[in-house]
């Protein structure tokens, strides 16, 4: 097969997999691992929408999670959800349980936290301004009732991330100052000009000393400072002030962010800085060189994790295999056995964790080990694995 060949089969291949995806959207319209719920609410007086998505080892796990509250949920859940997958996968960041609340029949009133009339262009907005105000409301239903019933539904560690665009990065900065139940907050491009940049103005008065300092606040910018548009100079104003604000009342540089994407718009900032937003929540998650450490070492930095962050969390098991398996091929082979039992000791119920114990005791030779782990690891895995079955008969039958 010839090179045009192949890229005609290439392009044959992905339109029949975007027909397949379009065909699915069409009968189904959530993803993923998601499943959506209606919730009576009575600080609302109304039924308020959310989507939780899982992340993909949720089932085969009897671990917590930290979760993430996500404003314009109906809107943002999808890319949210793969990008949290793949900074999970590539051990960037824990992996999240996501809850996405839909806002969009009650954006402005929900989002705002003072009423005001008067738009970004300076001018009475009477018309989808006159129900602004119901800030303080919407963030006592965050977190006197969905909070409640998600952690009821699901296994939820004690660490939220709060997670709003424009308006609702607002409301984020709201919750910060107010010292809500979040753990930390990512506010994308969010619309600090309200109400005459009514949120800075906060900062200076009444309620700088209710803010955790060890919270982490990250916001974001989009469009360039040298655009003269007068929504753009309003939101570059508003979030200069409420950075150099928070800094000059004593917030640690190192637990508040402020990052501008020139390249991007106030509509296509939201994937990039949900990535970055991310990384620098979760900075510390990360282990340099973690190859080289010993288990001491591995667990004290998680350890130490847990204790900056306020919530417990476990070595990730795809870190651990990889220092375990480092070990292994460098003779190390009682090291890396300390490694793959630790996380069968944080993660009993996973197939994986057992399985590569088995694969390095195969390799070693020692297939009568190899079996009992193979045979744990299909015995705890809901799904059926011919692969592993394969490989557990064939070493029976040596």
């Amino acid at each position: 097969m010839n090179k045009k060949e192949r890229i005609k089969k290439l392009a044959l291949i992905m339109l029949i997999l975007i027909s397949l995806q379009v065909i699915s959207q069409e009968s189904k319209p959530i993803y993923l691992n998601t499943s959506e719920y209606v919730l009576a609410s009575k600080i609302l007086g109304e039924d308020r929408k959310y989507i939780v998505s899982l992340p993909p080892s949720y089932e085969n796990s009897q671990t917590d999670y930290p979760m993430a509250i996500l404003l314009d949920g109906d809107y943002h859940v999808y890319s949210a959800s793969t990008t949290v997958e793949v900074m999970s996968k590539e051990g960037q960041i824990p992996e999240l349980v996501i809850v996405a609340v839909e806002t969009k029949e009650n954006r402005t009133r929900d989002m705002t936290p003072t009423k005001s009339l008067i738009g970004y262009d300076g001018k009475d907005n009477s018309k989808w301004l006159k129900d602004s105000g119901g800030g303080t409301r919407f963030l006592d239903f965050l977190e006197k009732e969905l909070l409640p019933e998600v952690r009821e539904s699901y296994r939820i560690k004690n660490y939220t991330v709060f997670v709003g665009h424009s308006l609702g990065g607002l409301l984020g900065a709201e919750a910060y100052l107010e010292n809500r139940e979040f753990n930390s907050y990512i506010a994308i491009d969010p619309s600090f000009w309200w109400d005459d940049n009514y949120i800075s103005k906060k900062i200076d008065t009444t309620l700088i000393k209710k803010i955790d300092k060890s919270k982490r606040f990250y916001f974001s910018g989009a469009n360039s400072y040298g655009t003269t548009n007068g929504m753009i100079a309003n939101m570059r104003n508003g979030h200069e002030l409420f950075y150099a604000t928070l800094r000059n009342n004593g917030v640690p540089y190192t637990n508040v962010e402020f990052q501008l994407f020139e390249e991007e718009d106030h509509n296509s900032a939201p994937l990039i800085s949900l990535y970055y937003g991310l990384k620098y929540i979760f900075k510390d998650y990360v282990l340099e060189d973690a190859a080289s450490k010993n288990i001491e070492e591995l667990t004290g930095h998680y350890n130490a994790l847990s204790k900056s962050l306020g919530a417990s969390f476990l070595p990730p098991e795809n870190v651990v295999n990889m220092v375990a398996w480092s070990n292994f091929n460098r003779g190390e082979r009682e090291k890396a056995y300390e490694f793959f039992n630790l996380n069968i000791h944080n993660y009993p119920t996973s197939p994986t964790a057992h399985a590569m114990l088995g694969y390095a005791y195969n390799n070693a030779g020692n297939k009568a080990e190899a079996i009992k782990c193979f045979e744990k690891a299909l015995s705890v895995d809901p799904n059926p694995n011919f692969a592993l079955e394969q490989t557990l008969n064939d070493l029976k039958d040596e």
